[in-house]
């Protein structure tokens, strides 16, 4: 494993750990969002807060595999800690965190208040806003051009991050459901019931798709499938 990607691995990881630490021990939050952090095993709410464990875990692990595993193209070589870096990133890993800063400034733009009010601007950091909805994204396009994964089956991975997908779902409709309409995002909360399903739909298809995105940039920076199997 290459210095720059095992130093890149490194500092990610501690990024992580320090965003993570932070939001839960020093960020000092309104009255408002002090009792919302209290509905719903607190930011366990979020899919910020998800993809922020699941980046800290990647990245720990892509970091222990490049001082005790492999990184190697011949799969009855690799170890085991490569075969779950190469697995996480190139299902979840990549989508998902693609997905949290796309939709994070998406809405941003749009209509903030449906995501990141103006108030907040007075207690909540900008870098640490940029450390949860820009880093993520940076972080996995800069892992798919720097380290080479093995991707799964198409259908074992479409069907991982459908998984991964409905597993969030169900967590915040139970909670809305239990927490008397509480919906975790304000946007979800302004629209009807119609509304509501088309744009859960919408986020459902667009994880899927930055799945298939994950691929074509992994492609771009590696080469084809067929290229990899024949340098195996």
């Amino acid at each position: 494993m290459s210095f720059i990607s095992s130093t890149f691995h490194f500092l990610l990881m501690v990024h992580f750990i320090h965003v993570i630490y932070y939001d839960l021990v020093h960020l000092e939050r309104d009255e408002t969002h002090k009792k919302i952090a209290k509905i719903g095993l607190g930011n366990l709410k979020f899919l910020t807060f998800w993809d922020l464990l699941l980046q800290c875990g990647y990245f720990t692990l892509a970091f222990v595999n490049d001082v005790y595993g492999s990184n190697v193209r011949a799969s009855k070589s690799q170890s085991a800690l490569q075969k779950w870096r190469d697995f996480i990133f190139t299902t979840i890993g990549f989508s998902v965190a693609t997905f949290v800063s796309v939709a994070f400034w998406g809405l941003y733009a749009v209509d903030r208040k449906l995501i990141f009010p103006v108030s907040m601007d007075k207690w909540f950091p900008n870098w640490l806003n940029h450390g949860m909805h820009s880093v993520p994204i940076i972080g996995v396009f800069i892992e798919a051009w720097l380290v080479h994964h093995k991707f799964p089956k198409r259908l074992t991975g479409v069907v991982t991050v459908a998984c991964f997908t409905m597993i969030y779902l169900f967590w915040i409709c139970f909670i809305a459901y239990f927490w008397d309409g509480f919906w975790v995002y304000p946007v979800l909360r302004d629209l009807s019931m119609v509304g509501r399903a088309i744009f859960i739909a919408g986020c459902s298809l667009a994880l899927s798709v930055f799945y298939f995105l994950g691929e074509f940039v992994h492609n771009l920076a590696w080469g084809s499938p067929k290229v990899r199997n024949k340098a195996q």
